[in-house]
């Protein structure tokens, strides 16, 4: 079983690089300042990696929330996505960028519905490092039985987050991870 933790940053002020570095410290157990944004790269599609060390991330945001999961290397490529709910016209949304089935599924299901679906894509366009737009209408997550849970070899994990904030993590489908959360506050940041 590989470890997985979820560092969940409120009130974020700092900058996104340091607090990426303090969550790559306290995963690896290493000493405050040992890990310098300098380490960090950005694919060609800006997600973060820390290439020179035994660990993959995946960073999202949302209002005030920042979110890091972090995985030891072997377990593989991760990806992350928090929503916090809002007014929108989802079914709008849904009709120009999901497909039929999951544009069906979002008028079934509602807001909640669109939510869930939507951070299940974002999560998988950064697993697969891929952008956003190869991913929401060409990668169907929803159908008649309702949403994937495993899709091209990815699985989804759902995330409490917090009450109107939605969350997802994508790992390897064959991957066992046990997914533990952390707050983090600014004196730790």
């Amino acid at each position: 079983m590989s470890r997985a933790v979820l560092y969940i940053y409120r009130n974020r002020q700092g900058n996104t690089d340091d607090i990426l570095c303090r969550c790559a410290e306290d995963f690896m157990g290493c000493a405050s300042g040992t890990i310098g944004t300098g380490q960090i790269k950005r694919t060609a599609f800006g997600k973060p990696e820390l290439p020179d060390l035994p660990i993959e991330v995946s960073v999202s945001h949302t209002g005030s929330l920042l979110a890091v999961l972090a995985v030891s290397r072997e377990t593989g490529p991760v990806g992350l996505d928090i929503q916090l709910a809002r007014n929108v016209s989802y079914l709008a949304l849904a009709k120009r960028f999901f497909t039929e089935e999951e544009y069906r599924y979002t008028e079934q299901h509602g807001q909640t519905g669109f939510y869930r679906l939507w951070t299940r894509k974002e999560a998988l366009t950064k697993y697969l490092g891929v952008p956003l737009a190869r991913t929401l209408g060409a990668v169907p997550l929803a159908g008649e039985s309702g949403l994937a849970d495993i899709c091209r070899g990815v699985r989804f994990i759902e995330l409490a987050i917090d009450e109107n904030v939605f969350g997802v993590a994508a790992v390897r489908a064959d991957s066992k991870v046990d997914l533990c959360r952390k707050e983090l506050s600014e004196k730790q940041s």
